[in-house]
């Protein structure tokens, strides 16, 4: 699914409440996306009861393997988003 999809999903749902435009919708998931990627940085961990928990993590350093030339490389150490799902919305 793209950001436009997701947008226009909830452009429908804010629509219940009142009247919603394509670019109120647009701004609001803007400002949502800002509002979690700033409290990871912050936080290091966000939980939302229903959905899931978001939350960093370091990658050690590694071997890796460049696909084009088959010629092994040294992949740094990292810190990177994870997420897991709640059970509530967890694909069976």
């Amino acid at each position: 699914m793209k950001k436009a999809e997701l947008i226009e999903m909830l452009q429908k749902e804010l629509s219940k409440h009142g009247e919603y435009s394509a670019a109120e919708s647009n701004r609001v998931f803007d400002d949502v996306v800002d509002v979690l990627a700033k409290a990871i940085v912050k936080s290091g961990k966000i939980s939302i009861l229903g959905f899931g928990t978001f939350s960093v993590k370091q990658r050690a350093a590694r071997m890796g393997v460049n696909p084009s030339n088959g010629e092994k490389i040294k992949i740094k150490a990292k810190k990177v988003i994870t997420f897991k799902a709640s059970k509530a919305i967890k694909v069976k």
